[in-house]
């Protein structure tokens, strides 16, 4: 019986750790696509606050998009750490 036991407590563990292995490339996935994002918006606002005004593109949209961008980085981010056991405390 206590082989059986010990047997399952195993398949547990890898069962478990192979659950994290998805969840963390999921999550890697997540933050390459908000770097990306963040990138990609970057990329719309003006160069420099004398070239606002002589711009098509209003600033504040895409500030705001790069805002929330940035804030689910900062969650993925925290996922990630404490899926490796870290600190939630960020």
């Amino acid at each position: 019986m206590r082989s059986q036991a010990d047997a399952a407590r195993v398949l547990a563990d890898v069962a478990r750790e192979a659950l994290r292995d998805v969840v963390r490339e999921a999550l890697r996935d997540q933050w390459r696509d908000q770097v990306r994002c963040i990138n990609q918006l970057s990329g719309n606002l003006p160069i420099g606050l004398a070239d606002v005004d002589d711009c098509d593109v209003n600033a504040e949209p895409v500030a705001l998009e790069i805002s929330q961008a940035r804030i689910r980085l900062a969650e993925i981010e925290r996922a990630m750490r404490k899926l490796d056991g870290g600190s939630d405390a960020a």
